[in-house]
């Protein structure tokens, strides 16, 4: 809606491609980070880097003048999708090793009536109120998942304990 209100639907899909591009990119230097750091570490910092996104979202004003800022935003929103994407589906398979066709199958579900129901709000809801939608579900899906990953923390030093006795 940013995009083609303020610089036109002919720029939508260069926009769209700054963001798979990054996305793209993204994925990979996660993958990377991922040998060296720990999954919460990064999905900390994706988190931060994604409330910063939805403040400048919510803060900035578009202008036609600002075309580059519109492709820095989309390039940062692609970053952010490769950290959570690329995070959580590798957290899925290595959770559900055994059961993962039904894991997966659960999160694709999720993810596809996520996108239809921000699809169908955009219709109804100016931006400054699917920011809020966007902030709240961000903060109700992160304290789920560190609930989870405090408990297979605490499970992992169960079970090294457990294994040198």
């Amino acid at each position: 809606m940013y995009v083609s209100c303020a610089l036109g639907v002919e720029a939508v899909g260069y926009t769209m491609m700054c963001m798979g591009v990054m996305n793209t990119l993204g994925s990979f230097t996660v993958y990377q980070f991922a040998k060296h750091i720990k999954r919460p570490i990064i999905m900390a910092a994706g988190f931060i880097f994604q409330v910063g996104l939805l403040m400048v979202l919510w803060l900035w004003k578009p202008v036609r003048d600002d075309i580059a800022v519109f492709y820095v935003i989309a390039a940062g929103w692609g970053l952010c999708n490769a950290i959570w994407e690329t995070l959580t589906l590798s957290f899925v398979a290595t959770t559900y090793r055994e059961d993962w066709q039904s894991a997966f199958s659960l999160y694709f579900l999720a993810q596809a009536l996520g996108l239809t129901l921000a699809f169908c709000g955009s219709l109804y809801f100016c931006p400054g109120i699917q920011i809020y939608i966007l902030a709240g579900t961000l903060v109700v899906s992160a304290a789920p998942y560190s609930c989870l990953e405090f408990r297979l923390h605490q499970q992992r030093k169960f079970q090294e304990r457990s294994a040198m006795l």
